[in-house]
């Protein structure tokens, strides 16, 4: 496999020292390669197990920093940290996107938010399963944790959405809100948010849920509430 960088130089970057070198090479294997390398793994059953850790450590974090905090604000708060705009923002700024092992004709997908994001995941259970859950832990300080800093502002901000809008509209019409969410091929959820027969916002995420706040969300900035 040829990278533009050596493999030494990602364990540098994650201030890893490694027992397991070929499981690292997994986690940044896309399915372009793979293909045409039958004997090489992708990342996605790595990437659907960082998925759960992630989850789980993120909500870890969230708990014991705010643990006073409504159910529905963690959950948002929770959604900004994993979202695939901040998970992919970690993974490039860190250049880790510059190792990912593709097909020859496909080094755009390096600068894919969605595979960022997958790559961030994949990783992350490489490391747990490689080094075990500090090092796990520690990963997520130091890139994802210790990034995340917010001020009694930022929490007013991270008022859930759908009460918000849902008061909002309450307030024109007696008529139910409603979220329509479909699944798509990539696993992403879409959703509108529908009241009176108008679409007042559309969303994605990861969940079902996280696509239903984003509806929410965009409905709130196009109504200029949020």
């Amino acid at each position: 496999m040829k990278k533009k960088y050596p493999l030494n130089e990602l364990f540098k970057i994650l201030h890893i020292k490694p027992k397991n070198i070929n499981i690292y090479y997994q986690a940044l294997t896309h399915k372009t390669f793979s293909n045409e390398n039958k004997k090489y793994s992708s990342y996605e059953k790595l990437e659907f197990l960082g998925d759960s850790i992630l989850q789980m450590y993120s909500s870890l974090y969230i708990y014991n920093l705010f643990n006073e905090e409504l159910e529905g604000t963690m959950s948002i708060i929770r959604t900004k940290i994993v979202s695939e705009e901040t998970l992919s923002k970690v993974i490039k700024d860190n250049k880790i996107n510059l190792f990912l092992i593709c097909s020859n004709n496909a080094n755009e997908l390096m600068n894919n938010n969605g595979i960022c994001c997958d790559i961030f995941e994949s990783l992350l259970a490489a490391i747990y399963l490689d080094l075990g859950e500090k090092e796990a832990i520690n990963f997520l300080n130091r890139f994802l944790f210790s990034q995340i800093k917010f001020d009694l502002a930022d929490k007013e901000n991270l008022k859930d959405f759908k009460t918000r809008l849902q008061e909002l509209l309450q307030s024109i019409t007696k008529n139910s809100i409603n979220y329509f969410c479909t699944q798509e091929e990539n696993n992403i959820w879409s959703c509108k948010v529908i009241c009176d027969n108008i679409i007042y916002g559309t969303g994605k995420g990861k969940t079902k849920k996280e696509a239903e706040i984003d509806a929410a969300k965009n409905a709130l900035s196009k109504l200029k509430i949020n």
